[in-house]
C-alpha cells in the first residue's frame, strides 16, 4: 500500500513541476518581449526628438548656420547631441525640396522615424 502512495505523491510532484516550469518559461518570454518593446519606444522617442528639433532649426532659418558639417547626413547620440559618425547612434538623412523637407531617422540600419514637412513660400504680388 505504501508502494502506491508514494508513486502517486511522485506523479503529482512531477505534474506541479511541469506546471510551474511551463507558467515560467510563458512569464520570462512576456518579460523579454516587454523590455524588447521598450527598448523600441525609446528608441522612437529620442528619434522623434531629433527630427522635430531638425525642423525646427530649419524653419527658423538656422539650418545652414547650425549644421556646418554634411546637409544630408548628421548624426546624432542618444542624447540628442550632434556627434561624429564614429559616436552615433542615430543617423538623420535629409531631403530638400523647395517646398518640402523630409527628415528620416536611422537606428542600427533600421529607419525609425520619418517626418515630413510642407512649407508654402507666400506670393508676392
Amino acid at each position: 500500500m505504501k508502494h502506491s502512495k508514494t508513486g502517486l505523491f511522485l506523479m503529482e510532484l512531477i505534474i506541479g513541476i511541469l506546471f510551474f516550469s511551463l507558467a515560467s518559461a510563458i512569464c520570462i518570454e512576456i518579460f523579454v518581449k516587454a523590455h524588447l518593446m521598450n527598448n523600441e519606444s525609446v528608441q522612437k522617442s529620442h528619434a522623434v526628438k531629433i527630427a522635430s528639433n531638425i525642423v525646427e532649426i530649419y524653419k527658423n532659418d538656422e539650418f545652414n548656420s547650425y549644421f556646418k558639417k554634411d546637409k544630408k547626413k548628421i548624426y546624432f547620440n542618444e542624447n540628442g547631441e550632434e556627434v561624429s559618425l564614429k559616436e552615433a547612434t542615430y543617423t538623420a538623412l535629409i531631403q530638400e525640396t523647395k517646398q518640402k523637407m523630409i527628415v528620416t531617422i536611422i537606428c542600427h540600419n533600421k529607419t525609425i522615424y520619418t517626418l515630413e514637412y510642407q512649407h508654402y513660400q507666400q506670393r508676392k504680388f
